[in-house]
């Protein structure tokens, strides 16, 4: 399963449905259908995010809370991957220009069908698309069951032996997708 590193609040509008587009500066071969779980950055809120009271407010009236309050390394959710494409090629409400800087040029993905799931265990994130381990996804079964049609190619019922889990561990890390 691939994860996409989000710092907050945008993590948490994203899985909520509330933010539909992300900006990201790395090359990507992640196609549009594609699933992808949403994983909120450990680092602490941008001085520029938490000054803005326009944002603040907004996050406020969707998700309760305030932005700091939100949780961090965490996987929030999943969403599928819309779209992948340039500023230019997509129409931006407001809503979208306020939750994301929608720069002339800049890639950005476009997500659809959010599926909050807060998955227990902090993780550190990468700033590129990066794999969650199968024996991670594995741990946390019972709270996969809600969204188990999302993630399909997991193998929920199968035991990675320790030999296996260090193979794939040794095989995914430092990849760069």
């Amino acid at each position: 399963m691939i994860a996409i590193t989000i710092a907050q609040p945008g993590a948490s509008l994203i899985v909520t449905g509330h933010k539909r587009f992300c900006a990201h500066s790395h090359g990507s071969r992640l196609h549009p259908g594609t699933m992808v779980a949403i994983h909120a950055a450990t680092g602490p809120v941008l001085p520029q995010i938490a000054g803005n009271k326009r944002l603040s407010e907004y996050v406020m009236s969707k998700l309760g809370c305030r932005i700091h309050d939100l949780p961090r390394g965490n996987v929030l959710g999943f969403v599928q991957l819309a779209a992948v494409g340039v500023t230019e090629d997509f129409a931006f409400s407001e809503n979208d220009r306020l939750l994301g800087s929608c720069r002339p040029g800049q890639r950005e993905y476009q997500f659809s069908n959010p599926r909050p799931c807060f998955l227990s265990g902090v993780l550190d994130g990468k700033q590129w698309p990066w794999r969650l381990e199968t024996r991670w996804l594995e741990e946390r079964r019972e709270q996969l069951r809600a969204v188990a049609d999302v993630v399909p190619e997991m193998r929920i019922d199968e035991e990675l032996t320790q030999e296996e889990w260090q193979m794939e561990r040794s095989a995914l890390e430092g990849r760069v997708l």
